[in-house]
């Protein structure tokens, strides 16, 4: 014999949505929201001020999209002169530089959704 256990109604726990309409809930198809204008374009505000405090800056920017860069050019013309001043030992700086430094830029776009989608360009 196989003893069958009912739960206790009380009043905390019968407000409680039944386990068949919970798992219905759960396998409902879920709802695409998009963003409207307004929304993406604060959205797309709120990055990059974050951006900027990172040290940042704004090189291009449209209602959706941004071109965002930090660093700076390297100056060849520079090193080439501190590379023939010290007998080439400053080549190895300059090396370097050419392959670590430089200037590095993003491309953050907001889309229908608001997600925000950043890639390196």
């Amino acid at each position: 014999m196989s003893a069958t256990v009912t739960p206790e109604v009380t009043e905390e726990n019968a407000a409680m949505p039944s386990p068949e309409k919970v798992l219905s809930e759960k396998n409902a198809d879920p709802v695409v929201v998009t963003k409207s204008g307004d929304e993406r374009k604060s959205i797309l505000d709120r990055t990059l001020a974050d951006r900027g405090a990172q040290g940042w800056r704004i090189e291009t920017r449209s209602d959706f999209q941004a071109t965002i860069a930090t660093g700076n050019r390297i100056n060849h013309v520079l090193h080439l002169i501190l590379t023939i001043v010290t007998l080439g030992l400053w080549a190895i700086v300059w090396i370097i530089l050419a392959i670590a430094g430089g200037i590095k830029r993003h491309m953050i776009t907001v889309d229908e959704y608001g997600n925000i989608v950043e890639r390196k360009i």
